[in-house]
């Protein structure tokens, strides 16, 4: 057994951002262009415990029994939860679905979801003007998309986020958050809207609010209803019908921080050079010798060593090599009590002139 120095142990995060794309249209979402195959899973929908998505029936779920300790799930209220008796069965879900989603706010509309996220924008009215509530949230028209957190870790990627507007399979408008400061910008479509802020990304909460009504084009289409309105950044796959012309793709990137534990296992020269397996002694070897006048037992301290190491002649022995094969590494806390086993694929021999030095790495 080994302790592990100061230098034997290091802590990292791993930054990684796997990329996602959205297409909405004709009131339908599809996640990375391509339809789910589960049972239980809507399209472009992420399932949350991956349990109960190709089951029709005899489905599990989570249950608890109501005794003295008063444990129930989050989703009963304490209102229902008194309702039970003892001993009844509380039970939950497993078919928990996630999936981005929009909403339209019209001028003066009641807008509660955008009026708690006053704080928030005006806290970030230092990166951009354009974050403040007062001056382009509070009263206009504007459309919210909604990600949720499934969709992205920790964080949405600064500078990878990008809209695209279709109208009849047709590319007419493009917006990118070009200076990485959540402001998205016209980058491609009706010249007189390119260039300009057309709404704004709240990176670490998810959202994306577009505020530009400027028309994208002279075609219409039913974006809020059967009323036809020309295309624009404030209608951006808002409440489409299945025989909405229009449609709407949402790329971006995700950031995901992995936190992980590098740590460094030593085989010293010399180290090592025993093993308890029987199969390191000579076979059919007495490992016991007993003493009656003391009326004990006690190991053979004769037990010869078997000799593998392999020569170039046949009948000739070799000179004898201590030697042992590590096959595994056990981690064990500062009670002494095993919490980790690292498993070799392939055992590697370990002679007294030999030193090696294990890598092992563990994502937390």
């Amino acid at each position: 057994m080994y302790k592990f120095n100061q230098n034997d142990i290091f802590r990292n995060v791993v930054v990684s951002n796997p990329s996602y794309e959205f297409l909405l249209c004709t009131s339908s979402v599809f996640l990375q262009n391509r339809k789910t195959d589960n049972t239980n899973v809507p399209n472009g929908n992420l399932s949350l415990y991956e349990l109960n998505v190709n089951r029709a029936t005899n489905k599990i779920y989570p249950f608890i029994s109501k005794n003295g300790t008063l444990d129930s799930f989050k989703t009963i209220s304490t209102s229902n939860f008194n309702s039970f008796a003892y001993g009844d069965i509380l039970s939950g879900t497993y078919e928990l679905t996630s999936t981005i989603s929009t909403q339209y706010y019209g001028v003066g509309d009641p807008r509660p979801q955008i009026n708690a996220l006053k704080n928030t924008l005006n806290y970030y009215y230092k990166v951009s003007k354009k974050y403040k509530y007062d001056t382009n949230f509070s009263n206009g028209a504007l459309s919210q998309i909604s990600i949720p957190s499934i969709f992205y870790g920790s964080q949405i990627e600064k500078g990878s986020v990008q809209l695209e507007f279709y109208y009849t399979g047709t590319l007419i408008a493009t917006a990118k958050d070009i200076h990485r400061n959540g402001e998205l910008i016209q980058v491609d479509g009706t010249s007189s809207v390119s260039g300009s802020t057309v709404g704004m990304v709240l990176y670490n909460e998810g959202f994306i609010l577009l505020t530009s009504s400027t028309d994208l084009g002279p075609n219409t289409d039913a974006y809020l209803g059967s009323t036809q309105y020309k295309p624009a950044w404030i209608y951006f796959a808002a409440n489409q019908s299945a025989s909405s012309a229009s449609a709407g793709k949402i790329k971006y990137n995700g950031t995901t921080k992995m936190p992980t534990i590098t740590m460094f296992a030593h085989a010293d020269k010399i180290d090592l050079n025993h093993s308890n397996n029987p199969t390191y002694m000579i076979y059919n070897q007495s490992t016991q010798t007993a003493s009656v006048a003391d009326k004990n037992y006690q190991e053979n301290v004769n037990l010869e060593i078997k000799n593998i190491v392999s020569g170039v002649y046949n009948n000739y022995s070799e000179s004898f090599q201590r030697t042992t094969f590590i096959s595994s590494i056990g981690i064990y806390n500062e009670d002494k009590v095993l919490i980790g086993i690292a498993k070799l694929a392939t055992p590697v021999r370990k002679r007294n002139k030999d030193s090696y030095t294990f890598k092992l790495k563990l994502d937390l």
